[in-house]
């Protein structure tokens, strides 16, 4: 009988020193955040709103997908439950959450409150919701340098870069062949952006983040080949694909797409048939930015297809190197 009443008291010891250990772990991996991109808080909404997700994830059970979506009254109630004074005003939802972020996010400290309230496992009361929100967080928060994880059902967020490495998957992974963007672009402030975005590049095909590998990949297609129409504006101008309004006028450049400009660049003869159809594809995956687009596709780019991708852009930089190399 004392025996057991001993090994109780034991078992209670252990189980709160387990307690507290989770606690100062929680509290040495949390961080002080940083502000938000806009475009980090328009993806955020996305999720408290949860249209996106309630579609994503239906499985024919309403009850289920509907875990994942906040009418109005429900989104003033979250922000209540994350600690914050927000009510919905009946405007729409989309547009109200993303606003009551850019208020908050004036003070990080803020935003991170909604944060850990979004992966807060009492938002759900469903674990497989719970990890499916946790993972579609870190998706968006991966390019911020932010990660939410669980500690004893506490969600807590801590830099990425404080992680330590999978030496199982580090060692597979291949950086991919830099690219020499000044001998294409001339201009020191745009070669320092496209700089910039292919050190994104290796950084997220590195750790899996694929599709925003893609995303920038495309932006720096994009890139590379406004700057070639701007410094050749005649022969892009007169090209018969340059777009044209209303009127028959060539629109400005700066409101040519993506898919534009590759049209132009391949029948000035800047870049190849075979690029050119390829790049056109690149061009639908980067337009998986868009959440609706992704949706609608069903689509989620593997590193196979990243690859690919990654090739696209190099076959597109050498064709135009082979004609205006600086």
């Amino acid at each position: 009988m004392v025996q057991n009443v001993l090994e109780n008291a034991k078992n209670a010891i252990l189980s709160t020193e387990n307690i507290i250990g989770s606690a100062k772990n929680i509290k040495n991996s949390d961080i002080e955040m940083r502000p938000l991109d806009n475009s980090t808080l328009e993806e955020i909404a996305d999720i408290i709103c949860g249209d996106s997700l309630s579609a994503k994830y239906y499985n024919g059970d309403e009850s289920y997908s509907n875990k994942f979506y906040r009418k109005g009254s429900q989104l003033s109630k979250f922000f209540n439950n994350a600690g914050l004074d927000a009510f919905h005003d009946g405007s729409t939802r989309k547009t109200w959450t993303l606003d009551q972020l850019i208020k908050y996010n004036n003070d990080p400290s803020l935003i991170k409150m909604i944060l850990l309230r979004l992966a807060n496992p009492l938002e759900y009361h469903n674990i497989e919701v719970n990890n499916i929100i946790i993972e579609e967080m870190n998706q968006i928060l991966f390019a911020e340098g932010y990660e939410i994880s669980l500690n004893a059902n506490v969600p807590y967020i801590q830099d990425v870069n404080t992680k330590i490495p999978n030496k199982e998957v580090s060692k597979n992974k291949k950086h991919f062949d830099k690219v020499c963007f000044n001998d294409l672009v001339d201009d020191p402030k745009l070669f320092k952006v496209l700089e910039f975005r292919w050190n994104e590049v290796e950084i997220c095909s590195s750790n899996g983040a694929y599709l925003s590998t893609i995303i920038l990949l495309g932006s720096i297609l994009e890139g590379v080949l406004l700057f070639i129409v701007q410094k050749n504006p005649k022969e892009s101008n007169m090209c018969k694909s340059a777009p044209k309004d209303k009127n028959m006028k060539v629109l400005k450049f700066k409101d040519w797409t993506l898919e534009t400009l590759i049209n132009v660049t391949h029948d000035c003869g800047w870049i190849g048939k075979d690029v050119k159809d390829f790049n056109i594809i690149l061009r639908d995956y980067r337009n998986l930015v868009h959440p609706r687009k992704q949706l609608d596709d069903d689509t989620f780019p593997d590193e196979d297809t990243c690859r690919i991708c990654v090739d696209v852009v190099h076959a597109a930089l050498n064709d135009l190197k082979k004609i205006f190399i600086v």
